[in-house]
């Protein structure tokens, strides 16, 4: 479970540069033609699918090995075609590491480790600011980076993970009591069940027999044997297939609620953090627990669309991670043959694939259709497969009083000893005793596979079925749950009491058939680690509002592109390094990214307002998480963001208008970046008129306007009474910004307000160049 938690964590890592660096690298911010973009991620994609001619085992940890260079490469390069590279070639690599992945890892380490794998990804992205390691400098990241990998790449050795664990450094914490429960329990026992080497049988092979490919005698036990296709160990192909929905919905998800909270009071920020947190902690403890019934999985099903719509349409997302955890543990539950996970794999990466640049080519092409229906109908394929798996499993597990196996918990001792459990049950009934070896010489726990039964019509009622387990410490405990199968063939009815299985369902768990809520304080707790730890790294009190004094202030207007550099680097804190050294009273941001998936999920704008220490308003455009942004500690009087028309452009647009207070007097601001300007701009030129209050109140239309001095849309906005003051201060261009020969980005001003001075800096921080103003209030009737 751990190897294929960090491996999907490295993959996320990845997908992070990859995505945002076809637009900027590749795309060049669209000089390059879409359907030619999503060729070359496409080309990524589309290549592990070679796997299948490789062993499972080669797959895996040649896969690895390139993943690990490839993500020390990126951490190491400076952008440029070398981060291209290294992530494309990164993101093919994991993909073959999950196939050799789907091929080797027990059934039971899939729906942990991959719910695992996407809740460590959302919760170092927020310990970390919404900034990751690879866009940091310096020796901490690279210490973490390199910790990272190692462990990672050590995990792909047991025995040698556990001589990195046994080491002086680690030894006092693996010895606490806490520790050692920790790793004994169920989500933790997949993933280091495989090192020992033992083989357990599968009821779906012939005759019962173990699968072949167990380790040779006199041979050093390998945790990667490949197992016989259609063999009961592996998790089935439809729960590998998740992980490209999941990948998608989870990452969109975390992108909408994470940015939510920043420059909320704290109480709020709080809650809105937190109910976030819990439901990624839910998603990792609902995809460790069976699911009893098929009413669970319809339930889940349902909660995932509806949950996506909900997310699409408020951007609260709270409900789409547990429900992506409990859909996998439906497809991973024991009970169907193990079928084509490879293939599970790969279809998944491309779900995920065909979702991302079917939600984002909406910004660029017009798809007749809302880009929210893509990702609805990536939900609907995920609920379709979950209930598919659960309507396909044999009715002998689908008992809403069947209680899950009971699970032996030991007190770790420095002398503990193996553990064994004595089974008399009927003739067609199996025995297999697993031993679970330990990665500290001083702690050891046995793991016992409790009774199996190869007749899926037996009934509870026949078999008489009695455990013991005796420890070293003297404390035993009778294994009250009923037995359950490796390879997943069947489960005993439980022996508990009914009054006490009634105690343990109630409410809604009842009526879902999911286990019992026994444990429901961990993920509680976890959500309230994380909580604090984020709130501690990116939660600030909003500045206080500022006054000022005279006539003068200044303005930026800047085109920030999402925040990268001409270099595809992540460049949000040079922008406000530059930015704080000129100490702007008014800054205008455009194209900011609050938490988009294909960008990295970032938010721009708490990153830059934080550091210039601004209040911020943000104007929502093409969705909730992609606009403009005011930010000031001027007074603001009012903040209203204005839709405008599509006009035949597929992206969305929109004008924020302000009125904000300078000594004593008022001035109005028309923030806004056009993409159509023939039609966008007299329903800006409008919007001037109305904000100038007949002339009144002097008006500042600054940003992005894809407009030349020349264009016809520019006597459109001077009709409206704007002038351009920058052609008499030398018509500095402002794009492309590696070699300006036009200025689009502009401010204009109209009566009642002088542009002092002007300047146009050469920065490499966006493709455009930022435009800095120097502006005075001059003679105007603000009394009327």
């Amino acid at each position: 479970m751990l190897l294929l938690a960090l491996g999907l964590a490295l993959l996320i890592d990845v997908l992070r540069v990859f995505l945002p660096s076809l637009i900027t690298l590749f795309g060049r911010a669209g000089e390059t033609p879409a359907e030619l973009m999503g060729l070359y991620a496409a080309l990524w994609f589309v290549l592990p699918c070679l796997a299948p001619l490789l062993r499972p085992r080669w797959s895996l940890i040649g896969g690895a090995a390139v993943l690990v260079a490839a993500r020390l490469g990126l951490q190491a390069f400076d952008g440029g075609t070398p981060q291209l590279a290294l992530a494309s070639v990164g993101v093919s690599a994991a993909l073959f590491f999950l196939y050799g992945c789907s091929r080797t890892l027990p059934r039971e380490a899939v729906p942990t480790g991959i719910a695992a794998g996407l809740a460590f990804a959302v919760a170092v992205h927020l310990l970390l600011d919404g900034v990751d390691l690879i866009w940091r400098d310096g020796p901490l990241p690279w210490l973490a980076t390199l910790t990272l990998s190692a462990t990672f790449a050590a995990l792909l050795h047991p025995p040698a993970f556990a001589a990195l664990f046994r080491s002086p450094a680690f030894a006092a914490l693996f010895r606490s009591p806490a520790f050692a429960a920790l790793f004994r329990s169920p989500a933790f026992r997949g993933s280091l069940a495989p090192s020992t080497g033992a083989r357990a049988q599968s009821p779906s092979d012939a005759g019962g027999q173990a699968a072949s490919g167990g380790p040779a005698p006199g041979r050093e036990p390998s945790p990667f044997s490949q197992v016989a296709p259609g063999s009961g160990e592996l998790a089935p192909g439809a729960a590998w297939f998740l992980i490209g929905p999941s990948l998608l919905l989870v990452g969109m998800s975390a992108g909408l609620s994470t940015a939510a909270w920043h420059g909320l009071p704290l109480g709020e920020a709080a809650l809105g953090l937190g109910s976030f947190g819990l439901s990624v902690a839910l998603m990792v403890w609902l995809a460790a627990r069976p699911v009893s019934s098929k009413r669970a999985a319809l339930l889940l099903a349902a909660l995932l669309v509806a949950g996506t719509v909900l997310m699409l349409a408020t951007g609260h997302g709270q409900l789409v991670p547990p429900s992506v955890g409990g859909l996998l543990a439906v497809t991973a539950r024991p009970g169907r043959p193990a079928v084509r996970p490879g293939a599970g794999v790969l279809g998944g990466g491309l779900v995920f694939l065909v979702g991302v640049f079917g939600y984002y080519a909406a910004y660029d092409l017009d798809l007749g259709f809302p880009n929210g229906l893509v990702a609805t109908a990536v939900a609907v394929a995920a609920a379709l497969v979950g209930i598919t798996s659960a309507l396909r499993t044999p009715k002998t597990l689908d008992t809403t009083n069947a209680t899950p196996a009971a699970e032996v918990t030991e007190e770790t001792t420095p002398t503990a000893t193996a553990t064994t459990a004595d089974t008399n049950t009927s003739a067609d009934t199996t025995k297999t005793v697993e031993t679970l070896e330990t990665v500290d010489d001083a702690t050891r726990a046995t793991e016992v596979a409790e009774v199996t039964t190869d007749t899926a019509t037996a009934t509870t009622a026949d078999t008489d079925t009695a455990a013991t387990a005796d420890t070293s410490a003297g404390t035993g405990e009778t294994l009250g749950g009923g037995a359950k199968g490796v390879g997943g063939a069947g489960r005993a009815r439980s022996g508990v009491p009914a009054r006490r299985a009634a105690a343990q369902f109630s409410g809604l768990w009842r009526i879902s058939g999911l286990r019992p809520i026994s444990g429901l304080w961990r993920p509680v707790v976890a959500a309230v680690v994380l909580t604090g730890l984020s709130l501690a790294a990116g939660w600030r009190s909003a500045p206080a509002v500022q006054p000022k004094e005279g006539s003068s202030f200044t303005l930026l207007a800047y085109n920030i592109r999402m925040g990268f550099g001409l270099d595809g680097r992540l460049s949000l804190d040079h922008i406000t390094a530059w930015a704080a050294a000129k100490r702007p009273d008014v800054v205008l941001l455009s194209e900011v990214d609050r938490g988009w998936l294909l960008n990295g999920g970032h938010d721009d704008l708490d990153r830059i307002a934080r550091g210039l220490g601004l209040r911020a308003y943000f104007a929502p455009a093409a969705d909730q998480v992609w606009g403009d942004a005011l930010l000031t500690n001027l007074p603001v009087r009012q903040v209203v963001s204005h839709p405008l028309g599509k006009h035949g452009y597929p992206t969305g647009a929109q004008a924020q208008t302000a009125v904000i207070e300078v000594g004593g007097n008022e001035v109005g601001i028309v923030n806004t970046h056009l993409q159509s300007p023939p039609g966008q701009a007299p329903e800006v030129a409008a919007l001037v008129r109305d904000l100038s209050a007949g002339g009144r109140r002097p008006v500042v239309l600054a940003g992005d306007l894809n407009t030349r001095p020349g264009d016809p849309e520019m006597r459109v906005l001077e009709s409206a009474g704007l002038s351009d003051p920058l052609i008499a201060l030398g018509n500095p261009a402002t794009s492309p910004a590696d070699a300006p020969v036009e200025r689009i980005d502009h401010v204009l001003v109209t009566g009642g307000v002088r542009v002092e001075s002007a300047d146009v800096p050469r920065l490499p921080y966006s493709d455009h160049l930022p435009v800095m103003a120097a502006l005075r209030i001059t003679s105007v009737d603000q009394e009327g």
